[in-house]
């Protein structure tokens, strides 16, 4: 178990690695670069009044090295990640961008490992019933709104719970906190505020991968209770939980619980 944990962690290197490649690329394939794209907007928005020297410009792109080559730029900025933790400044925003993610990756985890429950509490139980009931009114039931929730493209799908949560439970969309919440530092009431906010997320996030994970999760139970071992012990009298939960659920949790992870999503 450890060697195949440790063989997946060394694996990540090369993928982040292609994924930083990949990530630096698209950022330059728009013309021009973000230090003249930036002066040219406030040029525009002050109507023209705002000119800009060239020597000014040059100097920008100095500072921030954009007027070097391309692998150049790439190795600076991935080196003062790896060395550094300086994953540069936010233009845009107008703060270090190491700032913004760990502002984010907070809630960011939170709502993840809070879909990833959700998927796992309500794809799991309803998978082993529809398998365990093959063909009854319940597994009709169930596999017509996995087929629906397959077929209903997520956004729609979270277009509908925001509106019913905003009309009938009068649940605020502007976040994971309430307006008085927003700025306002760590406290119980904060965290009650986030859980009060969390289930809408959580659900949208989470509906994404639950109907495929019930067909996963039917498909193999069936498919291990048909096997010759299972009839062996039904035939020694085992009773019917046990034989489910001691064998036949065993095998079937490994597919299942292997869809789970790579399911797993993260909100943007």
């Amino acid at each position: 178990m450890a060697k195949f944990i440790l063989k997946r962690l060394l694996y990540t290197i090369p993928t982040l690695f292609i994924i930083s490649i990949l990530v630096f690329a698209t950022i330059q394939l728009p013309p021009g670069d973000y230090v003249s794209n930036m002066l040219e907007q406030m040029r525009n928005q002050s109507g023209g009044s705002a000119n800009y020297s060239p020597e000014f410009v040059q100097q920008m792109q100095d500072r921030y090295g954009l007027n070097q080559p391309l692998p150049v730029q790439y190795i600076k900025w991935i080196g003062n990640i790896i060395l550094h933790g300086d994953f540069g400044y936010s233009f845009a925003n107008s703060e270090p961008a190491a700032k913004m993610i760990s502002d984010r990756i907070g809630l960011t985890l939170v709502v993840s490992f809070a879909s990833f429950i959700f998927t796992s509490a309500v794809a799991l139980p309803i998978g082993v019933l529809s398998a365990v009931k093959q063909y009854s009114l319940a597994d009709y039931f169930f596999s017509f709104l996995g087929f629906i929730g397959l077929a209903t493209p997520g956004f729609l799908i979270a277009l509908v719970l925001m509106y019913v949560a905003f009309k009938y439970g009068n649940v605020s969309l502007s976040g994971l906190f309430s307006t008085e919440f927003q700025d306002a530092p760590w406290s119980i009431p904060k965290v009650l505020d986030l859980f009060k906010h969390l289930w809408l997320p959580m659900i949208i996030v989470g509906l994404s991968g639950t109907a495929g994970l019930i067909r996963i999760m039917r498909a193999n139970l069936l498919d291990e209770l048909n096997k010759p071992y299972v009839e062996t012990a039904r035939a020694k009298g085992m009773s019917e939980r046990r034989l489910l939960i001691k064998y036949p659920l065993r095998h079937a949790l490994n597919p299942f619980c292997s869809s789970v992870c790579c399911s797993a999503e993260f909100p943007p």
